[in-house]
């Protein structure tokens, strides 16, 4: 490398050792249980198929009112798939678009659907993780309760046994006194 700095690029070729098929094999499966651990909190994939299916009842309806609607750019129904999702994700491309009032009616639905979906996926994400956290400080806060439990069971041995040789020692004592007497 020395010799040839034209070369040096080539360390870079190190990097690869990281891309080894077994630590891909765990990345990718730690991804995929935490994507299912997401997707599966408080409920999400039932939100997902319901706005799934809207997304297709609605295209269905607004292929309905558009397909012989005069001005219309909705034909077929990829054309009205199409625009329900980029309606429901609100991105609105504008390239499809309502025209008729049925049309515009089922657009304000999926708009509504859209925010509310977007709502409810940040909504379940930070739960997730707030909730992940939480049971991470609860598992400490066991832990540190756990040892103060065991020091304070080691120190009340030591007390009861401290007070059992001294309760000896006053028998001893009384028993020497009495034998004195």
């Amino acid at each position: 490398m020395i010799v040839l700095p034209v070369l040096r690029p080539v360390r870079a070729l190190r990097l690869l050792r990281l891309f080894r098929p077994t630590r891909v094999a765990v990345v990718l499966a730690n991804a995929l249980r935490r994507a299912r651990d997401i997707l599966t909190h408080r409920g999400l994939h039932f939100v997902l198929l319901t706005v799934l299916g809207l997304i297709f009842v609605c295209s269905g309806l607004e292929l309905a009112f558009e397909q012989s609607a005069h001005g219309s750019s909705i034909h077929t129904f990829g054309d009205a798939l199409w625009w329900a999702i980029v309606t429901v994700t609100t991105v609105g491309y504008g390239d499809k678009y309502p025209v008729t009032a049925g049309g515009r009616g089922v657009a304000v639905v999926l708009m509504l659907v859209g925010i509310g979906l977007i709502g409810v996926l940040t909504a379940t994400v930070a739960s997730f993780f707030v909730e992940e956290r939480s049971d991470r400080d609860k598992v400490e806060l066991s832990d540190r309760l756990d040892r103060i439990e065991a020091m304070l069971g080691t120190a009340l041995d030591q007390i009861n046994a401290t007070n059992r040789e001294h309760a000896l020692e006053d028998g001893k004592a009384s028993t020497q006194t009495t034998t004195d007497s």
